[in-house]
């Protein structure tokens, strides 16, 4: 690494610490997992996206979810015992950034965000609603999952050889009731988006695909697997 993480994170700060602000200590996630993410789009506007995907893959080994991202609220919260409102917090930009799959349509929410909140206070909350005004979409129950329980959405599959053919059955696993978010899964060059939601058992059939190839794109999204 050429460059100095450190200078390109404190120089983030100036946009997200300083300029939009939170109002309590248990949001801080939005300080440090907007300028840690910051980070990442810094190697990728310098080095390319492959290197930031690497980039990304480092910050996932510092990730320990032991706790929500967002803390007790009107107690000056500063007792984290690990540092995933920097690390959790930049995948869970990363993985929102591969959910919209529009880089035209995220980088100008990312630009707007700030924008309306620049030189004032702020809380995850207005985040939230920020978000389902700019997008006209309810995302809450995708980042309610990431922001206030500790463990990951889980997709339990089960994988049945048809021939040539592959089916695949899932659903989330997940806190949240009705949980859902789309997600990449396949094998190279036979991709697909599937629209897994808890609660309820869906399938999708892949043509020409061997079950030993068969993946999902973590490096995209922040899950976990489980058996169906």
């Amino acid at each position: 690494m050429d460059w100095d993480f450190l200078i390109v994170h404190e120089s983030g700060h100036e946009y997200f610490g300083n300029s939009v602000s939170v109002g309590d200590h248990c949001d801080m996630w939005i300080h440090e997992g907007f300028t840690t993410y910051m980070e990442a789009l810094y190697v990728e506007c310098r080095y390319g996206y492959d290197d930031a995907l690497r980039y990304l893959e480092s910050q996932r080994n510092f990730i320990r979810n032991l706790e929500p991202l967002v803390g007790p609220p009107d107690v000056n919260w500063d007792d984290w015992t690990a540092s995933d409102h920097y690390f959790k917090g930049s995948w869970i930009l990363h993985t929102f950034r591969n959910v919209v799959n529009d880089d035209e349509k995220w980088f100008a929410f990312l630009r707007a965000y700030y924008d309306k909140f620049k030189f004032t206070t702020t809380s995850t909350q207005e985040f939230l609603s920020f978000v389902n005004e700019y997008f006209q979409k309810d995302y809450a129950k995708f980042l309610r999952q990431y922001l206030f329980h500790p463990g990951l959405p889980r997709l339990a599959y089960n994988l049945t050889q048809k021939g040539n053919d592959l089916l695949v059955q899932y659903t989330w696993l997940a806190n949240v009731e009705g949980f859902d978010m789309p997600l990449r899964v396949g094998a190279e060059g036979n991709y697909k988006t599937i629209y897994p939601v808890a609660g309820e058992k869906k399938e999708t059939l892949f043509k020409n695909m061997d079950k030993t190839n068969f993946r999902i794109r973590t490096e995209l999204f922040y899950v976990k697997k489980a058996n169906l």
